[in-house]
């Protein structure tokens, strides 16, 4: 705080010594009294450069010195803990500008000589000026000062305490109602991914079958070519009456020397049934091949339906499935199977409920969605518990 301001020779002013009371102080005056000397010469205290000109005429110099009581400037306290001044922070401290007519000048501290840099650093932390188009100082408010003159420190505390509260509240609601209209924004494009995937009914292996399938229509022609190559050599009579002729000469063998081909004839016997097995196989396959230009187009469609929801998702086609899943969590219409009423949907919707704050909605809208932000704010700000909204008794919240 300015204790005392002395002026000697400066401009127009002789001789002024000014004593400043605790409390507030407040020089007036008309246009031209004078007024702005006295911040020019409290300008010069602050390391402002000096010109010859503001020594009064006719003198050899002028000077300019405060006194401040820094016992409760908790920012010049600190300010002197890093320099290497030996002063007693209890007591006054004395700020001096000389200025010569020859165009020098000098600063000091405390009756000792300081640069003009330190003078200027140092009014920082005690001069706060504010004028019509320049500002030097902490610019500290007007609340500030009054506060620093009220010693309300026990108020101010609990004041910051409750505005830190407030911030804090202030900023999950600012976050909450983000993270709503985020919700809001994304509900029209969740609904339509969701509609897309449950419709399309994608499963795992789906693309790799169809892949398959394509396979199978786009060699139609040389499977058929070769199935009935099979089934004609299958069917033949040349084919059967050699391999009925093996048989014989298999049974000769026995015959004639003894030998044991008991194991060779039933294995021969195997063959036959596994070759009319297999004759009988490819038969029902070949009835069952068939080229359908339509078929092949709706694979073609799906085929590519799978990948533009893998490349939309960017994720592989047997991925989607998770991604359904991970998308009806976070969005879910709950139903109950028979209608029970609004207290039944209510229970229910509760017991499911994973947030914090539960919001309930009849389903013609009866909130107006813009209104929500209103309910949750008593919430978010710590002043309700419950809050209920009414289409009659008015839009400002109020207790009941």
């Amino acid at each position: 705080m300015l204790s005392s301001l002395y002026i000697k020779d400066f401009v127009l002013i002789k001789e002024l010594d000014l004593n400043f009371k605790d409390g507030f102080s407040a020089l007036t005056g008309e246009t031209g009294a004078g007024k702005s000397m006295l911040l020019d010469a409290m300008s010069l205290l602050k390391g402002d450069a000096s010109e010859s000109s503001l020594v009064r005429v006719s003198c050899d110099q002028a000077i300019i010195t405060a006194s401040f009581d820094i016992s409760k400037n908790k920012s010049a306290q600190e300010f002197f803990n890093n320099q290497d001044f030996e002063i007693d922070l209890q007591e006054d401290i004395i700020l001096k500008r000389v200025l010569s007519a020859a165009g020098r000048s000098k600063s000091y501290l405390n009756d000792q000589i300081v640069s003009s840099s330190l003078l200027k650093n140092l009014s920082a932390h005690l001069l706060d000026i504010q004028g019509q188009f320049d500002r030097f100082g902490q610019s500290l408010k007007p609340s500030d000062i009054l506060d620093t003159f009220l010693k309300s420190d026990p108020i101010l505390l609990k004041v910051k305490e409750s505005f830190n509260s407030f911030k804090e509240l202030e900023k999950s609601y600012k976050l909450a109602k983000k993270e709503y209209h985020e919700l809001l924004d994304q509900k029209e494009e969740l609904e339509k991914a969701l509609e897309t995937l449950e419709g399309g009914q994608v499963r795992v292996g789906e693309e790799e079958d169809l892949l398959q399938q394509r396979l199978a229509l786009q060699n139609y022609e040389k499977i058929s070519s070769n199935l009935d190559e099979a089934l004609s050599f299958l069917g033949s009579s040349t084919f059967w009456s050699t391999f009925h002729k093996c048989q014989k000469n298999v049974e000769k063998v026995f015959d004639l020397g003894r030998i044991q081909v008991k194991e060779a004839s039933q294995a021969l016997e195997r063959c036959e049934v596994e070759l009319q097995e297999a004759a009988s196989l490819l038969q029902k396959l070949s009835r069952g091949l068939d080229f359908n230009p339509k078929t092949y187009q709706n694979i073609e469609d799906r085929l590519h339906f799978l990948k533009t929801l893998a490349r939309t998702y960017k994720v592989k086609t047997d991925e989607l499935p998770t991604v359904l899943k991970s998308l009806q969590d976070k969005y879910s219409i709950i139903y109950n199977s028979i209608n029970l009423g609004k207290g039944a949907a209510v229970t229910k919707g509760i017991s499911q409920a994973t947030g914090d704050i539960i919001l309930i909605q009849d389903a013609d809208l009866e909130y107006d969605p813009e209104n929500y932000e209103l309910l949750l704010r008593p919430i978010l700000k710590g002043v309700a518990d419950v809050v209920y909204g009414s289409r009659f008794i008015g839009a400002a919240p109020h207790r009941v």
